[in-house]
């Protein structure tokens, strides 16, 4: 069950505010969920720990069986440190140096390549297996975005001819399918070409799919159907006819949902007309709002025994950043006072984790409940 707003209060009077705060009961289902919805035996959940590196919330994840999909070598140390093992880990990313190479291949870690040179590399280090990432917009160029990730499909044939001459074997593929997207057929569509691929390279032991599943930030009912996709996905998979391992990442909604930002009212104002909730939060330390105003986070205030009448009101930071604004047209009381608590739902992923140094503001606490 999710923290009950007394929860919350009292967590912010022991901890003080800003908080983030995590529920287990949300992610251990959440976890469930995404462990059931495809049938295919050969399977591993992943998580992505840009997304919420938390050693809390890590902690619960490898101790359900997650593994870790990583694109550092600051969150790989993390993750072997809390007892990730190299087999549950998947590390992907651009640019891999050679050092990073190096401690990879002896340490057993698998490894994406974002390109034809950085397999040859990995070659030429006495790697022997690695996968390719794929580029997903070149497998769906009709309704996806372009971007600068992964190999373009269309060259992996001759890519595959050419790292015949190094003494290792490409063992899988990996494909990030998007973000926060709500459609279900927009993945099948996109994967649809991908296990085409697949089918052509006999060597694969395993393909990543990053799934990129989105959250209904605003609550409105807007909410992927996983069933449909977990069904496509079988299929896909019995259609390729092959003893393959499957790893996928699902994105934020693996976590969004159980986490959730604590801010003090600080003081208010109006300004030309315009409301002002001013809060010890800072779009330093909650940076989403910044980054993705188009997903505005739910905002609710915890009410106290006070009635009051809702209000358009615009939340912003303790700082003279003039973007420091974390919701613009939240509902809130129009009788409220400093002191009194805001919650913004659905905080658990790529909000704490992208906090920054920016305007100088402390480190925020994270708590799991």
């Amino acid at each position: 069950m999710r923290p009950t707003d007394d929860d919350l209060r009292q967590l912010a009077v022991s901890h003080g505010s800003p908080l983030y705060v995590y529920s287990r009961d949300v992610l251990l289902r959440n976890v469930k969920m995404f462990k059931s919805f495809v049938r295919w035996p050969q399977f591993r959940l992943l998580f992505a720990t840009m997304a919420n590196p938390s050693e809390d919330v890590l902690t619960i994840l490898f101790k359900e069986g997650v593994g870790a999909c990583v694109n550092s070598r600051r969150h790989l140390d993390l993750c072997l440190s809390l007892g990730c093992t190299a087999d549950r880990i998947q590390f992907t990313t651009t640019g891999i140096t050679r050092p990073d190479m190096r401690f990879l291949i002896a340490n057993s870690i698998p490894c994406n390549a974002d390109s034809e040179q950085q397999a040859k590399n990995w070659f030429s280090l006495n790697g022997r297996r690695v996968g390719l990432r794929i580029n997903a917009a070149t497998l769906n160029p009709t309704e996806l975005r372009r971007d600068r990730i992964g190999i373009d499909s269309k060259h992996v044939p001759d890519i595959l001819k050419t790292l015949e001459t190094y003494d290792g074997v490409i063992n899988g593929l990996h494909v990030y399918l998007g973000t926060n997207i709500l459609d279900c057929g927009l993945m099948l569509r996109t994967l649809a070409p991908f296990f085409e691929l697949a089918s052509t390279i006999p060597t694969l032991e395993y393909l990543n799919i990053g799934g990129g599943i989105g959250v209904d930030y605003l609550h409105r009912g807007s909410l992927f159907d996983l069933g449909s996709f977990g069904r496509g996905l079988d299929g896909m998979l019995e259609r390729l006819g092959r003893n393959i391992f499957l790893y996928f990442e699902p994105g934020r909604s693996l976590i969004a949902n159980a986490g959730c930002f604590v801010v003090s009212v600080t003081d208010v104002k109006t300004l030309s007309g315009k409301r002002y909730v001013c809060v010890d939060g800072s779009v330093a330390q909650f940076p989403r709002p910044l980054h993705h105003p188009d997903t505005p986070h739910n905002v609710r205030h915890l009410w106290s025994e006070r009635a009051s009448p809702l209000r358009d009101a615009t939340v912003v930071g303790r700082t003279t950043f003039s973007r420091d604004v974390l919701a613009d047209g939240a509902q809130l009381p129009a009788e409220i006072k400093i002191g009194d608590l805001l919650v913004f739902d659905d905080a658990g992923a790529y909000c704490s984790s992208m906090a920054s140094r920016f305007l100088g503001q402390p480190d925020t606490v994270g708590v799991v409940i």
